[in-house]
């Protein structure tokens, strides 16, 4: 039985190529930190050339944050916790940088079966990183052409 809960006969106890099982035999769930290794090696790689910024993100904001929940039992509260104190550092970009990481993180565990709902999906994007609206100094001003 490796790591990942994958045996050579198939499974029998319940557990997936996403869980995997103790000395005792039981299953236990993957964190948001083992996950998200997972995710990485699997998804982000294969995507970007740079992984840096994500990378970065994930080791210094979410995983202390949820690091150590199992991933079926992060809410919608944790998720708004984290984005949320990037956002109240003033960094609105990195905190929609963040949910989007998240929100591609709960994806692919709910396409592994892992979660049946993604808690990001209720923290929408545009209450996250608001750009500022171009004021009137962009605008040619009438004194200045004649």
């Amino acid at each position: 039985m490796s790591f990942w809960g994958r045996s050579s006969g198939g499974s029998a106890s319940g557990s997936s190529r996403y869980s995997r099982t103790d000395e005792r035999g039981l299953v236990i769930e993957l964190t948001v930190a083992e996950f998200g290794e997972r995710f990485f090696r699997e998804i982000v790689k294969r995507d970007r050339m740079d992984t840096t910024i994500p990378r970065r993100y994930f080791d210094k904001s979410i995983v202390p944050a949820i690091g150590s929940k199992p991933v079926r039992e992060v809410t919608t509260e944790d998720v708004r916790a984290i984005i949320w104190r990037k956002k109240d550092e003033g960094f609105d970009a990195a905190a929609g940088v963040i949910r989007g990481a998240l929100k591609r993180l709960f994806d692919y565990a709910m396409t592994a079966g892992l979660t049946a709902t993604n808690p990001v999906m209720a923290v929408p994007m545009r209450h996250v990183h608001v750009r500022a609206r171009a004021t009137g100094r962009w605008r040619r001003r009438r004194s200045a052409c004649s």
